[in-house]
């Protein structure tokens, strides 16, 4: 039952199991000591060693978390799983749960001093839920082996080094990170961050901003992240570090939630400071845009209309021949994307048709936008969205609002065939090939609206003759729809790279049309809209019309916030949008650069944004995947200056690897520089050992004793904790709803 309540979200009993098997490694060793223990002694075996003897210290690489419900807890427990590092959680409202007595925490053993949590995760500085001998027992844990905590959320308070000088919301406020902070964590930001500010009626952030109390007893607090007291001319501190007795707490007195744009910056800082900036984790900031439909036109929205041109607008009325009724980029379109592009250091794939061109060609003899691009051919990175955009699921029976998939004959669903399929794919490869593309990977492929690929409500399954054509095709990677299905997944040789699909509409080339679009989304029936957002509250937000400025002041902002909160998550996932939104207005870029613009703002150098290809995106996807799947078959152990991995299983294992610059595998350095640290996936095969030299000592105890049987001397609370729900807490878990991504309102053309 105590086990039960546990929850090893990345590892459970993995402690005991792992330490089964390499037990072995260690027999002869264990005999050899044995034997010669019992020759000194006449030929009796040495009892038991005695609990206060100092053995080295073998600490395990998993982060404790004692979980109390209250959302900044939650915030954190979402940041170690996103970067990969192990946690073990404590459900510390359940009436069963462990107690956290001294052999929780560790054991003591004939080699070594084994301790079991590189890191603790508390709801405050003295929790409220744990007994006065489990928060001594915690404290004398920490302090022997050099644990270092992290506590979510305090009232400032003397125990903790801190006179409160501010309670309030700290919306948008800017607040500045100390040097402290940047050469312990938080290497890879410039300094400044500000605190979200996305509704000016909502109190989105509730904090206490304190000033340095007098301490005693060689206490210190050491301010990290500081802003202005309101009112004052002086600074406070909202993060922190208090040091007492050989303990190290970061104390934060701000309440954020894991959706927040400030907390996505700074808990990554949280983390590396938390583990000593060694642990099993990857973090990148990645980015990807691409671009469908390129050489093909799109159909452009109708604002008088409200519809679709050629989709679901009236032929008769708005006939597909009128002027302004398609859009499709122009050879100065080209010109201004690779000048885009080398400005600002990304670049945006180009997924093409080359049926587009081959049909301006027929009509008028040449295609000045085809030419364009194969003169700047080196400036793109070249993605398959096969040859004519065709829908590879089922066939449409377009006589039913919504549609159907068409029947058979004898009454099956009349599908998309292999040959279909397979010649889609290999005409535009064919195409590649002619034009010999740079930067083009003939194992990736778009499908048009993602189709084949089941699709609710129409298709629930995938098309049958899918897989195979895949793997005729030799795909080893297809984009699929992140809002419908999050995950990749196996079909046929390929793996399914989901995209995050942008508000940014495919059937939009100028302002006015995006904003006329987005009204019609987003609003009431009274207000002139479609009211979807009055028959789907749990998944939209019907809004105030826009005005005609309102793709500037509303749509880009939000666009850019979401797709921003992806590259701030370690979510490789690429982002997609039309060639519609590089022609006319043009109105993609403002977006992309806002992205931008806000990251290099906050991040420093030494943390680029990853501009990933589809392979790289889907190959980070996968191992995240794997690695939250069999993590618990790696044990992760810091011994002085040694990081071991231990495989588990017998099968090879990706394992994402982060330690401090300077850090060797055999007699290479390791990994790649990111943010301050080094980090990379690491295979190990089946029961493989691999052993990682750090460059410095860790500041993890290297030597200890550990007495299991030892009572624990009740402790006075010397920061009282704050009670989840209460005014001072609730503020901040409050959520501004967003308008859904398109695809889940209208079929993007994909």
């Amino acid at each position: 039952m105590i086990a039960a309540v546990i929850s090893a979200s990345r590892k459970e009993k993995k402690y005991m199991n792992a330490r089964s098997i390499r037990a072995r490694l260690r027999t002869t060793t264990i005999a050899t000591t044995a034997a010669t223990a019992m020759l000194a002694t006449g030929g009796v075996a040495l009892a038991t060693p005695a609990a206060a003897a100092t053995r080295p210290v073998e600490i395990q690489a998993t982060v404790l978390v004692l979980d109390d419900g209250q959302p900044m807890v939650s915030a954190i427990v979402d940041r170690l799983a996103k970067e990969g590092v192990d946690y073990e959680k404590v459900d510390l409202t359940s009436a069963s749960r462990p107690q956290l007595t001294p052999a929780f925490f560790a054991s003591q053993g004939w080699l070594t001093t084994r301790a079991k949590f590189m890191g603790v995760v508390t709801p405050s500085a003295e929790p409220a839920s744990l007994t006065a001998a489990e928060r001594a027992t915690l404290a004398r844990y920490e302090s022997t082996f050099k644990v270092r905590e992290f506590s979510a959320y305090n009232w400032p308070s003397a125990g903790i080094g801190l006179e409160n000088q501010y309670s309030g919301a700290v919306d948008g406020m800017a607040a500045d990170l100390s040097g402290a902070a940047k050469t312990n964590g938080f290497e890879y930001l410039k300094g400044s961050v500000t605190f979200d500010d996305l509704s000016p009626g909502v109190s989105e952030s509730y904090g206490y901003i304190a000033k340095k109390a007098a301490t005693s007893n060689g206490a210190t607090y050491t301010p990290y992240l500081t802003l202005p007291v309101p009112g004052t001319g002086e600074n406070g501190s909202l993060l922190g570090v208090y040091a007492k007795d050989g303990r190290e707490q970061l104390i934060s007195t701000v309440a954020s939630n894991a959706s927040q744009q400030h907390w996505k910056v700074l808990s990554h800082g949280i983390v590396s400071w938390l583990t000593r900036g060694i642990s099993t984790s990857y973090s990148r900031n990645f980015l990807a845009v691409q671009v469908d439909d390129v050489l093909l036109p799109d159909a452009e929205w109708n604002a008088e209309g409200n519809c679709t041109v050629g989709d679901d607008c009236d032929p008769a009325t708005y006939p597909e021949t009128a002027p302004d009724a398609t859009s499709r980029m122009t050879a100065q379109d080209v010109d201004q994307l690779a000048a885009w592009q080398r400005t600002n250091g990304v670049k945006l794939d180009v997924a093409f048709n080359g049926a587009g061109a081959a049909d301006q060609k027929a009509e008028t003899g040449s295609d000045a936008l085809e030419a364009s691009l194969l003169a700047n051919k080196n400036e793109f990175r070249w993605i398959n969205h096969t040859w004519s955009h065709p829908y590879l699921g089922c066939v449409h029976d377009d006589s039913t609002t919504p549609w159907q998939c068409a029947k058979t004959s004898t009454g099956g669903i009349n599908w998309a065939s292999q040959a279909t399929i397979a010649s889609e794919i290999s005409k535009n490869v064919a195409y590649a090939k002619t034009n010999t593309l740079p930067n083009f990977d003939a194992a990736s492929l778009v499908t048009g609206e993602h189709s084949g690929l089941k699709s609710l409500p129409q298709m629930p399954a995938d098309n049958p003759y899918l897989a195979s054509a895949l793997t005729q095709q030799r795909i080893k990677w297809i984009a699929s729809d992140a809002s419908r299905e999050s995950e990749p997944r196996v079909l046929g040789s390929a793996t399914t790279v989901p995209r995050h699909p942008m508000n940014i509409y495919y059937n939009t080339s100028t302002k006015a049309n995006a904003v006329d679009e987005y009204n019609w989304l987003y609003t009431s029936r009274a207000d002139g809209g479609s009211g979807l957002c009055e028959d789907n509250p749990a998944t939209s937000t019907c809004i105030t019309p826009l005005t005609q400025d309102g793709f500037d002041s509303y749509i880009v902002p939000k666009e850019k916030q979401i797709a921003l909160g992806h590259v701030l998550d370690n979510d490789a996932r690429p982002h997609y949008a039309h060639q519609s939104n590089l022609t006319g207005d043009r109105i993609l870029y403002p977006v992309v650069e806002g992205i931008l613009g806000s990251y290099r703002g906050v991040y420093a150098d030494n943390a680029p944004i990853v501009n990933v290809t589809t392979a790289e995106a889907g190959t980070q996807l996968v191992r995240q995947q794997t690695w939250r799947a069999r993590s618990s078959q790696v044990q992760a152990t810091i011994s002085g200056t040694k990081l071991q991995l231990f495989n588990n299983s017998f099968s090879a294992i990706d394992v994402p690897v982060t330690a401090p610059s300077g850090t060797r595998s055999g007699l290479s350095t390791f990994g790649q520089s990111y943010g301050g640290q080094s980090s990379d996936w690491v295979r190990l095969r089946g029961l493989g050992l691999k052993t990682f030299t750090l460059p410095t000592a860790t500041g993890f105890a290297t030597s200890a004793s550990w007495d299991t049987s030892a009572a624990a001397t009740p402790a006075t609370p010397s920061a009282p904790a704050l009670t989840p729900g209460t005014a001072k807490d609730g503020t901040s878990t409050r959520v501004v709803a967003q308008p859904v991504a398109d695809s889940d309102l209208i079929a993007a053309a994909g």
